[in-house]
């Protein structure tokens, strides 16, 4: 369920630098995938390069090791040394930011995939916001985030705070972005990015209403953000509403 607009400061920014990027970027290491913790027990796990195959598993021997504490004893036996492989496929164009994310199962018990079994050895291409779970569907582990559902347009103060997820839909005045709070992923939230070329400064043709007046893009802007502050936002299944 989403929660209330972002409670973020409000403000109208300057121009931005064209060489801004997010923050995984910013770290100097490179992201191509990221897996939000379904269980309170796990950390999130930024899968970057040069690495292009994760294990994931109970096993010492995996590459992310599932740690027995975050199970019950019941589930833990359920969960293979060695469960399921997440791998990055390279791309089929020239653009080198059109791969794709494959999830293998390589388990005895399964792995599913928003409820759904992939098979052993088969192979099921992760769409973002997929919730991977292990041998049955209550046993969640993560949710799938792609990094080319992030802007490296968004201003530090959003990136630093909220990971942005895949885009809700758009309309005449921005896109609607899914988002997880950093400091508690449970916490999901609908953000409007706003077009500023949206909001240009015009006169309004005197009328019978008025004596003809300025608009002001800024005090647009800021009517707009007045406006999603009051609004709660609910999910069902795949659809939300404002």
């Amino acid at each position: 369920m989403y929660g209330e607009t972002l409670a973020i400061e409000d403000y109208v920014d300057e121009e931005e630098d064209d060489q801004q990027t997010n923050g995984f970027a910013q770290s100097g290491v490179k992201t191509w995938a990221q897996l939000i913790p379904l269980n309170s027990s796990l950390q999130r796990t930024d899968l970057v390069e040069p690495n292009e195959k994760y294990v994931f598993g109970k096993g010492e021997e995996s590459d992310v090791v599932l740690p027995a504490a975050s199970f019950s004893q019941s589930h833990l036996a359920l969960i293979s040394k060695k469960h399921f492989i997440i791998h990055k496929q390279e791309p089929c164009s020239a653009k080198v930011e059109d791969f794709d994310v494959i999830l293998q199962d390589i388990s005895s018990n399964g792995t599913l995939v928003n409820g759904k079994k992939v098979g052993k050895d088969k192979f099921r291409v992760l769409q973002p916001n997929d919730e991977i779970s292990l041998a049955m569907n209550s046993i969640k582990v993560f949710m799938y985030v792609s990094v080319k559902s992030v802007s490296s347009s968004l201003h530090s103060d959003v990136t630093d705070k909220y990971l942005v997820s895949k885009l809700l839909g758009k309309g005449a005045c921005g896109e609607v972005f899914l988002v997880f709070l950093e400091a508690d992923y449970s916490k999901q939230y609908a953000m409007k990015v706003v077009d500023k070329k949206s909001f240009t400064s015009s006169v309004i043709a005197p009328s019978a209403a008025n004596s003809g007046v300025l608009r002001n893009s800024a005090n647009d802007v800021m009517s707009e953000v007045n406006i999603l502050k009051r609004l709660q936002h609910v999910s069902s299944g795949s659809k939300s509403k404002a």
